[in-house]
């Protein structure tokens, strides 16, 4: 139909108008038919354009809300592996602290699979694990109650996050421990090998050799070192001698340097040379150390207190000893000895100090037996008698008339000198044995065996 042209009006007055087409719906039926139809298939179409395009709209609004809600499920999931990464690592420090409690081999065999550093954990003490064990707990409750009561109105991001952030902090904590724990484990394997490389050398051949060192056991006349000593007080000086050369126990000991050192660096102004035996222990200073037994001393501990010898933890490096008998002792109590502990020590010569003391204090202190009494006693044990002087060792000769010993200055003796003496025959340090041991009871304390 051409719309620009206009149907005919019906020549009607008002009063002819048939009734049927007073009704404009219709009228418009029967004179405008075929416009009626395009317009309600125009109608029909833009409706349908419209419900289809919302359609789409609906479809777009759907495809982005699963979306949404998976990203949601993603980090309730994310959440949910850090709570259980978290209950595993509990459960791994409660498996092990049922370790430490239970001890049992088989049962931490069947739970290693809960952790990979059972070093780490059989090294730290109970306590520390508890702690840890405890922290671990706090942090599962905080993520519960962050997860079942807070989850809703929280930024679950910035949930996941922090949850994240703890179990890096926690994993870097222990990741750190475990590598100082390797690094001191590592340090005591290569300190345990220096020890046991060095020990053929920790000994007084090694240094007398190397250093130029003495070795002295001073024995005072008329003093008795009381608690520091296994024998009973008023022995005797030669008897001490006799004792330290028949049974060769562990003992006390100082050094001195060869041209360094004098009688202050001595315990005593008589006593033994010790031409061989191993370091055990050494201190800068005297260190106090009681005996035990023949073959066991204690050390110096915390605070004053004495404590059991650790062979790990006091057997002293080549690097200590070397330090300690050059530089010499720095004086303690007015003491300037150092302490060396020698095990199986080989008494190869007597000596006496023949310096010039001028101060009555260090008179008294490094007093002399009667010469003669040295006499006797080199005589009885077939030992030589040496004589220091201003940290030289010499041959001396007692002088009959005045019965004095007196330097001879041509016949200096040097360390690597001592090394060569013999010591007292096999068959006279066996009679030495034999008589200690028939006099055990009167010579040694009761509570030494």
């Amino acid at each position: 139909m051409n719309f620009s042209e206009q149907p005919k009006k019906p020549n009607w007055s008002s009063a002819e108008v048939p009734p049927e087409f007073k009704d404009g719906k219709e009228f418009s039926k029967a004179n405008f038919s075929e416009r009626r139809n395009e317009l309600a298939g125009e109608i029909r179409s833009k409706r349908t354009s419209y419900f289809h395009q919302k359609e789409k709209e609906k479809d777009r609004a759907y495809e982005k809300l699963p979306q949404q809600e998976q990203e949601k499920l993603s980090i309730l999931e994310d959440i949910q592996r850090t709570r259980d990464s978290i209950e595993r690592t509990a459960k791994k420090l409660r498996v092990s602290i049922l370790e430490k409690i239970i001890g049992e081999n088989a049962q931490r065999a069947k739970r290693r699979e809960f952790y990979t550093d059972d070093q780490k954990m059989n090294n730290e003490s109970l306590q520390d694990l508890t702690t840890k064990l405890h922290t671990c707990e706090e942090d599962i409750r905080w993520l519960q109650a962050t997860i079942n009561g807070t989850v809703q109105t929280m930024d679950l991001a910035r949930v996941a996050n922090n949850a994240q952030n703890k179990l890096t902090f926690e994993y870097s904590f222990y990741q750190r421990e475990h590598t100082a724990h390797e690094d001191t484990r590592e340090k005591d394997i290569r300190y345990d090998l220096q020890l046991l490389e060095e020990a053929p050398t920790r000994t007084i051949e090694h240094f007398a050799e190397k250093e130029n060192i003495f070795f002295v056991h001073g024995t005072h006349p008329s003093f008795d070192p009381s608690e520091n000593s296994p024998l009973i007080d008023g022995l005797g000086w030669q008897q001490k001698i006799k004792i330290a050369i028949g049974l060769e126990p562990l003992l006390s000991t100082s050094s001195l340097r060869e041209g360094f050192h004098t009688y202050e660096n001595m315990f005593a102004g008589v006593g033994l040379v010790l031409g061989g035996g191993r370091i055990d222990y050494i201190s800068l200073g005297d260190a106090n150390t009681k005996p035990v037994s023949d073959t066991e001393r204690l050390v110096p501990g915390s605070w004053g207190a004495q404590r059991e010898y650790d062979k790990k933890r006091d057997t002293p490096t080549h690097e200590l000893i070397s330090y300690i008998v050059k530089t010499g002792p720095k004086g303690k109590q007015d003491m300037k000895h150092n302490e060396i502990l020698i095990q199986s020590p080989k008494g190869v010569a007597l000596y006496l100090s023949l310096d010039d003391i001028t101060d009555p204090i260090d008179a008294e202190a490094y007093k002399l037996p009667a010469h003669t009494e040295i006499k006797e006693l080199s005589e009885e044990l077939g030992l030589p008698v040496l004589g220091f002087k201003d940290g030289k060792c010499y041959q001396v000769s007692l002088d009959s008339d005045i019965d004095q010993y007196s330097i001879d200055s041509n016949q200096e003796i040097s360390p690597q000198d001592i090394l060569n003496l013999q010591g007292v025959s096999e068959e006279k340090r066996s009679e030495l044995v034999q008589s200690i041991q028939n006099e055990r009871n009167s010579l040694f304390k009761s509570k030494t065996p």
